[in-house]
């Protein structure tokens, strides 16, 4: 969810803010911050962006390679580049999980 901005202006341009069009997707990148992104990569996403606080995924996400432990990749995202606005994730999951931010 991003940061509520009604009745602010966070920009400094003068005008009220609104919620940017946002996105977001699991990517499956062994844990490395993304660079690129090849179709092979995609596991989920919402489409399209909306104009709106909040979005929602709902998916199952499997072990990949055998594995018993996989590592994905959370990926919010607005529709033009360089926007930016704090936003908040929340993960519910009927298993383990382990939630940390890539450094």
């Amino acid at each position: 969810a991003q940061a509520d901005a009604r009745g602010t202006d966070l920009d400094g341009d003068g005008v009220e803010d609104e919620p940017f069009p946002i996105g977001l997707s699991v990517v499956y990148k062994r844990g490395e911050r993304v660079r690129k992104l090849y179709a092979s990569d995609w596991c989920a996403r919402t489409a399209p962006f909306r104009n709106t606080r909040e979005v929602s995924l709902d998916v199952t996400l499997e072990p990949r390679s055998g594995g018993a432990t996989t590592t994905y990749t959370l990926l919010p995202s607005t529709f033009e580049p360089g926007q930016e606005r704090n936003f908040r994730i929340r993960v519910f999951s009927d298993r383990p999980v382990e939630v940390a931010p890539l450094r």
